[in-house]
């Protein structure tokens, strides 16, 4: 299984102001970009388009039509700066699974696209660091991870459910069957049998945690209304006495883990200590 990044710098135009977690602004920009770029009814409506289950934004966007959980597209950017002056850079991250790899190119236009036409809502000038950007495809599940001790960094807010709730303590349990989810959605997706190791959640012993809660405001469109979603940030250790699930937290790690993860929520880095 594979997915595909596309890493790449915004670069300022001009002097701006944008949100210190910007992960909606830049989806949303994106997600326009794409319309844009390749919508043959710019001021129509996707339920009424007879293209509806063959469009690149559809498949990327709107999981509406797809009827499945998954959404095949991660946006993120670690860089919390509000202020740019020109030639200062916004470090950008796409990552593509599932179905939306094969619209790669799509998104590249859209990226171009979104840059010229402007971040925020003064619209703010950017232009691409590299233009296009050079995707990068890798094998999603990487050589098994041995028995040892590890840190797991939660770099955005890591937000998930129990039942109707939002999980109010986070322990590793939990996160490994967000992990484990997600990575067999993804499976499901690419209509491929899961690797052995998700088909039982692993065994590991949490060490310690430093967790806190973080709540980003952001402006949803759809329902024309200001959201707070928040989640956890920080870091937990744990021993792994097989090394499954350190290998489970490596893979999920490159498509990000629990809810919004669209948005860039749920970002983990694993590290061997």
């Amino acid at each position: 299984m594979h997915t595909v990044l596309i890493a790449t710098n915004l670069v300022a135009n001009e002097t701006c102001t944008l949100p210190r977690f910007k992960h909606s602004t830049l989806r949303g920009a994106l997600g326009h970009g794409l319309r844009r770029t390749i919508c043959i009814k710019r001021k129509g409506e996707c339920a009424t388009c007879s293209l509806l289950k063959h469009c690149p934004y559809t498949t990327i966007f709107d999981n509406t039509v797809t009827q499945h959980e998954q959404i095949p597209l991660v946006c993120y950017s670690g860089d919390t700066r509000t202020q740019y002056e020109p030639g200062e850079a916004i470090p950008l991250q796409i990552t593509l699974m599932g179905p939306a790899m094969q619209h790669c190119a799509y998104v590249l236009l859209a990226l171009q696209e979104m840059a010229t036409q402007g971040l925020g809502k003064e619209r703010h000038k950017f232009s691409l660091s590299d233009n296009p950007p050079q995707p990068l495809t890798s094998e999603l599940y990487s050589t098994p991870f041995s028995p040892g001790t590890y840190r797991l960094h939660l770099l955005s807010p890591l937000r998930s459910k129990t039942g109707s709730r939002l999980t109010a303590d986070l322990a590793i349990p939990k996160v490994l069957q967000l992990a484990q989810r997600r990575l067999q959605g993804l499976q499901e997706y690419h209509q491929q049998p899961s690797p052995q190791f998700l088909t039982s959640l692993p065994e590991a012993q949490e060490i310690s945690r430093n967790l806190q809660w973080l709540d980003i405001g952001r402006y949803s469109n759809r329902q024309a209304t200001k959201m707070k979603l928040g989640g956890f940030v920080g870091t937990m250790e744990f021993s792994d006495p097989t090394g499954a699930a350190a290998t489970m937290l490596s893979a999920a790690a490159k498509i990000h883990i629990g809810k919004q993860t669209t948005f860039g929520y749920g970002k983990i880095e694993l590290e061997g200590i």
